[in-house]
């Protein structure tokens, strides 16, 4: 038998640390963490093509700013070597 919980609502934010305004990769992965938790399946096959778009038209207009490509790839490195300490050996 399940437990039940007296919650009306979750809210779950997806943010990137450099980009403003909807990503879908955040919400992509965001979804699929909150599928495994629940051990329920959430179909993201329209979620991934989104992803995959955005993150394509992402790359193309920093590409095209060189001043905005170095600030994103030092915002980037400066973002992995913060995960990478978090974790731990």
């Amino acid at each position: 038998m399940r437990k039940r919980h007296d919650v009306e609502m979750l809210s779950f934010v997806a943010e990137s640390r450099y980009l403003e305004g909807v990503n879908p990769l955040s919400i992509e992965a965001i979804s699929s963490a909150f599928s495994r938790m629940l051990n329920q399946p959430i179909d993201l096959a329209a979620m991934r093509e989104k992803s995959n778009r955005w993150e394509a038209e992402v790359t193309a207009a920093v590409e095209k700013d060189g001043e905005l490509a170095e600030r994103f790839a030092s915002w980037r490195s400066r973002y992995d070597n913060e995960l990478i300490e978090s974790e731990g050996p």
